[in-house]
């Protein structure tokens, strides 16, 4: 096939990760992207069955391109926001769409901003204020007995079934920690030597098994009840922004990179580190890049008010970079405080790389990268 611009022969390109083959012209830089193509590789926004009903597309009729795959005259459409235009071909065809150079990423802000007018326009506001999201009274009661955040109005599209499995396994081995605990107590230091993190046998080169499986495990019933409550709210809508895939590599490195923060910095590298925490906090970075003006509501002497996710999750991490001054001594350490900060920024930058090379989660999210 040739490009339908300039003539160069199409180069067909397989994606890394996806199963799509791409028709791009390595001259002009244009791609060839069949209808089902155009939503996997640029987002929703890019099917043609979306753009087309867009209240700004504009008709130009038959255009001087022909269909690369069919030879099929394309016809010319243009798209118009309040600051910026684009032209897209399109094969009445085979239902393809040819982009010029850049022009995927200029679709993505016309429709971007098209659809934030619409929403205001409609009376919508994505500060959340309609008051049939107010938390109820059962959630007032909830955090003032726990002290906990309720999220706002927040929804996701797709049920969070990677976030489900990750619960069942985490209360898996919980109950097989407490069987332990009970029924064998004469094992539990070994127990913890193989699958909790021990700094001082990683520094030794040992126990590298518990880098990832300290992350199942926990210290009782309320650190388990709190780590997996931060899950479930932060959790669903970013693997709903990521996709399954993404969330597990974020979940997993961010386990990680917490947890080699904490073997170095430990007070006391002989205390065994167990918990998702580190893990949940690369939850809670992502979240607050990907979707920083979602109201948290928190409670304080007996006053609950919504602030910003930004704000509040800015605080928490400040207040564990705060407590682990205070307790960095040996002896004093009951939490992995830089397990957090370490997860926490690790889920920052994870989410930012993803965002920055995937314009689905451009879309998903209504962010762009700066």
């Amino acid at each position: 096939m040739q490009c339908p611009r300039c003539t160069y022969p199409l180069t067909v390109i397989r994606h890394p990760r996806k199963p799509l083959e791409i028709d791009q012209c390595r001259r002009c830089g244009g791609v060839f992207l069949e209808p089902h193509e155009a939503g996997e590789l640029l987002g929703p926004h890019a099917e043609p069955d979306a753009w087309l009903r867009d209240p700004s597309v504009t008709d130009l009729g038959p255009d001087k391109l022909t269909c690369p795959h069919d030879a099929t005259t394309m016809r010319a459409y243009v798209l118009a926001s309040e600051t910026e235009g684009v032209q897209l071909d399109h094969c009445p065809t085979c239902r393809g769409v040819w982009f010029d150079d850049k022009e995927g990423r200029k679709l993505f802000r016309i429709m971007q901003s098209n659809q934030q007018k619409a929403r205001v326009v409609a009376g919508a506001s994505d500060d959340q204020d309609d008051e049939k999201h107010q938390p109820t009274l059962w959630s007032y009661l909830f955090q003032l007995l726990t002290q906990l955040p309720v999220e706002g109005y927040h929804p996701t599209k797709r049920h969070p079934l990677v976030l489900y499995a990750l619960v069942l396994a985490i209360l898996v081995a919980f109950g097989w920690e407490m069987y332990v605990i009970v029924s064998e107590p004469q094992n539990v230091k070994e127990f913890l030597r193989q699958f909790a993190c021990t700094p001082q046998l990683v520094k030794d080169g040992q126990g590298y098994l518990g880098l990832f499986t300290h992350m199942f495990l926990h210290a009782g019933f309320w650190h388990l009840f709190g780590n997996l409550y931060f899950l479930a709210v932060f959790g669903d809508n970013v693997e709903d922004a990521l996709g399954k895939s993404r969330f597990v590599a974020l979940y997993v490195v961010a386990g990680l990179v917490g947890a080699l923060l904490h073997v170095f910095l430990a007070p006391d590298p002989k205390i065994p580190l167990i918990g998702a925490s580190g893990a949940i906090a690369g939850v809670m970075g992502a979240y607050v890049l990907l979707f920083p003006n979602v109201k948290i509501w928190v409670i304080l002497f007996l006053v609950r008010f919504p602030v910003k996710a930004l704000y509040y999750l800015l605080f928490w991490v400040g207040f564990q970079l705060v407590m682990w001054g205070f307790f960095s001594e040996p002896g004093k350490a009951s939490v992995a405080w830089m397990a957090h900060v370490g997860g926490f920024a690790a889920g920052l930058v994870i989410s930012y790389v993803m965002l920055l090379m995937s314009p689905v989660v451009q879309v998903k999210t209504g962010r762009v990268p700066v």
